[in-house]
């Protein structure tokens, strides 16, 4: 899908292999499943949900389980994060 300065409100949108530009998300549950790559450009989200499933999920649930464990592992996920964080 490739939507530009498109409005959704009140959906369930599954994000995989998508392109939005541009785009305003309200009150939307946006899935992610690690599939498919998605390009979010310039969006606009107001109390949206972000559901994390398949792989994606299960990336996400590893890395809880990694910083749960404590030690050095918690200190890896936290490198992981700061490599996410993108400034402007």
């Amino acid at each position: 899908m490739i939507a530009r300065k498109e409005e959704f409100t009140d959906m369930r949108i599954n994000l995989d292999g998508g392109t939005y530009e541009g785009c305003t998300f309200r009150n939307c549950t946006l899935l992610y499943s690690g599939m498919l790559p998605v390009s979010l450009n310039k969006c606009f989200f107001e109390n949206c949900v972000w559901d994390f499933i398949g792989p994606a999920g299960n990336a996400l649930a590893f890395m809880r389980d990694l910083y749960i464990a404590g030690g050095d592992q918690r200190e890896q996920v936290e490198d992981v994060l700061e490599k996410v964080k993108v400034t402007s």
